[in-house]
């Protein structure tokens, strides 16, 4: 590992172990996050309603709240977006990730506090990274550039106040300018929050064939939509070849939601 490398891998080192304890007493460790997000919220209006001030462990919750759907949450959603404070969880929540299903809604709102954003979302990404660099001890972060895919904030709903898009691109405005700067984070912000999908992974697929791309981050499928856009480029892939992600990025290793592996060189 370079200086940068083992650095990171330091500062990491903490979420390597709590994963371990996690893998070994992961019921109690559910049972303590359940009790902490209770007592949390216990003063919202959704708290109130339930009587959280009262819920003691797992039992008393699933006796106390009924099951809901989304159209049980919209309401409370939509006052929470129009600025409403202490709604479904305390403060003011100003991020919301759109997702679509099987209910009626076309679109479905998912609240996403800054609790939530840095406990859960941004930390999953700090533990592929911790997972990564213990499996990988000759990784080099600071020999190249680090890609994240994202998706699109969404204009017809995003307002000064109020921020809805894919939940990726609140991950990724989210992450500070000086570890951007430090690992050297692409795309820069002005391309990740193109809206025109076809204008931005151009972008994207040229930044590929200009850096040198030592790890990619993202979801399976921005990573196909990339794979896309960047095959064709000329020089990247040899002529005639059946092409893949390690023709593409042959010295990056791919991180995803779902499935981690290392890419060797394959030329």
């Amino acid at each position: 590992m370079d200086f940068l490398t083992s650095l990171v891998h330091i500062y990491l080192g903490g979420r390597t172990r709590a994963m371990q304890r996690y893998t070994a007493d992961y019921e109690a460790v559910q049972r303590r996050m359940l009790a902490r997000l209770v007592r949390l919220a216990a003063k919202t209006e959704w708290g109130r309603q339930y009587d959280y001030g009262k819920i003691k462990d797992y039992g008393d919750f699933a006796a106390k709240v009924p099951v809901g759907s989304y159209a049980t949450h919209k309401p409370y959603i939509e006052r929470m977006m129009a600025g409403e404070k202490n709604v479904l969880w305390r403060g003011r929540v100003s991020h919301f990730a759109t997702s679509s299903g099987t209910t009626s809604d076309r679109i479905k709102f998912i609240p996403v506090s800054r609790r939530g954003l840095h406990k859960c979302h941004l930390m999953g990404g700090h533990d592929a990274t911790a997972s990564y660099l213990d499996t990988h001890p000759g990784a080099r972060l600071a020999k190249g550039y680090s890609l994240i895919l994202s998706g699109n904030y969404n204009p017809k709903y995003t307002t000064p106040k109020v921020r809805v898009g894919d939940v990726s691109a609140i991950m990724a405005s989210a992450i500070p300018q000086w570890v951007r700067r430090m690992l050297h984070v692409a795309p820069p912000l002005q391309v990740a929050r193109i809206q025109d999908i076809n204008a931005k992974y151009d972008a994207i697929a040229d930044i590929i064939a200009k850096k040198n791309l030592v790890t990619i981050s993202g979801t399976p499928d921005w990573l196909l939509v990339l794979l896309r856009f960047a095959l064709p480029l000329p020089g990247l892939v040899p002529s005639g070849s059946a092409a893949s992600a390690p023709d593409v990025t042959p010295t990056a290793a791919v991180e995803t939601t779902q499935k981690r592996r290392q890419l060797p060189a394959s030329r």
